[in-house]
């Protein structure tokens, strides 16, 4: 029967069919993002970067990026995903996979292209480390303190937020 049609086989035209349904449905440029976040501020209204206190390392890294105004976050949503403040996080950015304590959560109103005002969301990490995982799939770190600080662009990131148990010096990490 597809043979005497204008297909060519079953399977060429379920993948013909479903190319054109996801070309139609994102051709839209407003549908280019496939999940919504949300975020809980600290504080109710956007302020001036002089007068939100921060750590040096995350105050030089948002200078960089000269914000028009910021507010610090208590918590950011993705999905299931809820990335709290004060909680071990396993973040996967430019193909480098690390586990960290997310020390510090920022919302930044930024000029992008010299004319779109976005919003975007930047977190620091403390003792961050690229993990190994055993055969049980679980992590484990030696103390906090040995690893590196990280600042991590919230887009361009995937965030998994990590269950911690301290076994006497090390610390084994499992995902939620």
């Amino acid at each position: 029967m597809f043979e005497m049609g204008n297909n060519k086989s079953p399977v060429y035209s379920v993948a013909t069919l479903w190319a054109a349904k996801a070309a139609q449905r994102y051709r839209d440029p407003s549908r280019h993002v496939w999940y919504h976040d949300t975020v809980e501020p600290a504080m109710p209204d956007f302020t001036v970067p002089a007068l939100v206190s921060m750590s040096p390392a995350l105050g030089s890294a948002v200078n960089d990026e000269a914000p028009l105004a910021l507010r610090p976050l208590l918590s950011f949503n993705r999905g299931r995903e809820k990335i709290s403040v004060n909680t071990w996080v396993l973040v996967t950015t430019g193909g480098v996979t690390v586990v960290g304590f997310c020390s510090e959560m920022l919302q930044l109103n930024i000029f992008r292209s010299g004319y779109k005002l976005v919003s975007v969301v930047r977190m620091m990490l403390k003792d961050a480390v690229q993990p190994v995982a055993d055969e049980h799939g679980f992590m484990t770190l030696s103390l906090p303190g040995s690893g590196h600080c990280m600042y991590v662009s919230l887009e361009s990131a995937s965030v998994s937020c990590l269950v911690c148990e301290n076994r006497g010096r090390q610390l084994v990490f499992s995902c939620e």
